[in-house]
């Protein structure tokens, strides 16, 4: 009896730990069905680097690249980890991220905030798979998928939150449903 304990325990905490990851591998598993969608229905010409699904920031070239008769956006995918985490983008060799987490009230006060831990990058490179010699318009694309709570980014000489379609410096900041709507409203 107090092995089937035991057993449903260990089941129920290492589900919870494996959550986020769970959750991250199933983002972009989606993303992968969506893209793959509207490129064979829009007929896109779809290229992905090896390795692509587990990309982050410490990856610098493009994790796929998308094609249609005039434009090539180069994607970069970034993510989120945990879906309660802030992410800033400080310029373009760091980025920060916040952890928050949430507490019992009469401990702490409800919800804790980790400081930002900076973290060097190297500034990512959106050519590295790219022809150049064709005339077609490159897009830079920062694709953040799983999206965390909030990120920011430098506008101006202030750290602002920033939204889809916005220029975080590097490139253009898309969702994985916001940059599948891009491509169905281009090439219509």
């Amino acid at each position: 009896m107090y092995n089937e304990v035991y057993f449903w325990l260990v089941v129920i905490v290492l589900s919870f730990l494996a959550y986020p990851y769970l959750r991250f591998l199933f983002k972009r598993l989606q993303l992968l069905r969506g893209l793959k969608r509207i490129c064979r229905k829009d007929g896109l010409e779809l290229t992905f680097r090896k390795g692509w699904l587990f990309d982050g920031f410490s990856e610098h070239r493009t994790a796929f690249t998308v094609e249609s008769s005039d434009k090539i956006w180069s994607v970069k995918l970034v993510g989120a980890l945990k879906r309660s985490n802030y992410i800033n983008l400080t310029d373009r060799k760091s980025y920060s991220v916040r952890k928050v987490y949430a507490t019992l009230r009469g401990i702490h006060g409800g919800v804790t905030y980790d400081e930002f831990i900076s973290r060097p990058k190297r500034p990512f490179d959106f050519t590295s798979q790219i022809d150049t010699s064709t005339n077609k318009q490159i897009v830079p694309i920062l694709l953040v998928c799983p999206v965390p709570t909030q990120i920011c980014g430098v506008v101006g000489n202030r750290l602002r939150v920033i939204g889809v379609g916005m220029d975080t410096g590097e490139g253009l900041l898309y969702t994985g449903s916001s940059f599948i709507g891009l491509l169905e409203k281009s090439v219509s």
